[in-house]
């Protein structure tokens, strides 16, 4: 709008100028033409709002508490105890030494096995100590005044004499495994042997140097006659045996009974080193010879 204005103007001033003057032209007073130029409406431009800066406060500078350097006390030091060196004590190689054959001469070429020390049970007593029998399960046993003395025996019709045990303590060895040791090369192995509760049948082990055999053992109770054919080595006229009244009192009666000497054949030709006897309580043992 305001350059169309501006525009007339320019033209009207244009076309006054191009006219001749003839008559002096008086002065026409110059009309003043207002021109309104619409002003768009300024608005006011908002400020923005300004916020108060806020600072923030500082915190109050915290020092960390500075404990005070603690060095360790250095411990001593210890020195591991320096032993001297032990050498092992260097033994001699000890062989076990083999048990050695208890053995006595009874006559030439007959030696009795000392088995003082297998016994472990009685089976002879004196009167007034019948009651430390433990032959048979009765407590019954051969009285000692039917009996030999202590020592050599040398029964009839036995071709081996024996070492007979004493009356009154551990005279015979109720077998029970034991291992007899003998030495030296034998043809026959005699044993002074009874039997309780009935007739009794077994095995007894020989071993040799270079091996082991097995021989039957049968031994007759020892109040019957023989059932194996063993010869009678000790016969007695009474047994000490437990009263019939059933008082458990115990007092000589009149029965006959015996110990029995039987042979075992050995191989002569073969070193001797042990005989074990049979598992059987009641096999009673009383004396054992070798006959060489």
């Amino acid at each position: 709008m305001r350059a169309w204005m501006v525009a007339m103007v320019a033209a009207l001033a244009v076309v006054l100028a191009g006219c001749p003057s003839v008559v002096e032209e008086k002065p026409v007073p110059k009309k003043t033409t207002e021109v309104r130029v619409p002003v768009a409406e300024v608005k006011p431009v908002p400020k923005p709002e300004v916020k108060p800066e806020v600072k923030p406060v500082p915190k109050p500078e915290v020092k960390p508490e500075v404990k005070p350097e603690v060095k360790p006390v250095p411990k001593p030091e210890v020195k591991p105890e320096v032993k001297p060196e032990v050498k092992p004590e260097v033994k001699p190689e000890v062989k076990p030494v083999e048990p050695k054959a208890a053995l006595k001469e009874l006559k030439p070429g007959q030696l009795a096995v000392d088995l003082s020390k297998v016994y472990n049970g009685t089976g002879i007593t004196s009167e007034g100590k019948y009651s430390a029998a433990d032959f048979d399960q009765w407590k019954q046993s051969f009285p000692a005044k039917c009996m030999p003395k202590a020592g050599l025996l040398e029964p009839k019709d036995v071709a081996a004499a024996f070492d007979f045990p004493a009356a009154d303590q551990k005279n015979n060895i109720a077998c029970a495994g034991q291992t007899i040791v003998v030495d030296g090369k034998a043809k026959t192995l005699a044993i002074l042997v009874s039997a309780t509760d009935g007739d009794q049948q077994d095995k007894i082990t020989i071993t040799y140097a270079d091996g082991v055999v097995q021989a039957d053992l049968k031994v007759t109770d020892w109040c019957k006659a023989a059932s194996f054919g063993e010869k009678a080595a000790v016969t007695s006229a009474e047994r000490v045996a437990v009263d019939s009244g059933g008082q458990g009192t115990l007092a000589p009666e009149k029965k006959e009974c015996y110990i029995w000497a039987v042979s075992i054949p050995l191989d002569a030709k073969r070193e001797l080193k042990s005989v074990k006897l049979p598992l059987n309580s009641l096999i009673h043992v009383f004396a054992m010879t070798v006959v060489r």
